[in-house]
């Protein structure tokens, strides 16, 4: 968030077509993470732009900071934060650690919006 501030919308643009993701130099596809951090640019800026690269990653970040509010506001009525679902994934993973094979699934979505906003995120 704190470098979307710091980023301009030309920084951005002029790094457009600069290939740093392993993924797409091997295949010539967005990754899942592709088009993220210029999506926080335009949209702390304040350009409608963010819709044309990988959005998604705001919804995980606006769910991320409703959490954090809610663990804050829950800490000072003394009760303890919502770590419960946290702990069930971190044990669930402890017996079966195979379940880390789930995470490209977990990914899918913001696949999706990475290849449904494909030409943008790769310059065409």
């Amino acid at each position: 968030m704190i470098a979307s501030w710091v980023l301009w919308t030309p920084i951005a643009e002029q790094h457009a077509t600069l290939v740093i993701c392993p993924f797409r130099a091997a295949t010539g596809l967005p990754c899942p993470f592709c088009g993220a951090t210029r999506a926080f640019v335009y949209f702390f800026n304040g350009d409608g732009r963010f819709l044309h690269y990988n959005w998604s990653w705001l919804l995980v970040w606006v769910a991320v900071v409703a959490w954090g509010a809610a663990a804050v506001a829950r800490r000072r009525s003394g009760r303890s934060p919502p770590l419960g679902p946290l702990r069930g994934v971190a044990a669930a993973l402890k017996e079966r650690p195979r379940l880390i094979a789930l995470v490209p699934l977990v990914l899918l979505p913001f696949w999706a919006v990475a290849l449904a906003n494909a030409g943008a995120i790769l310059g065409h």
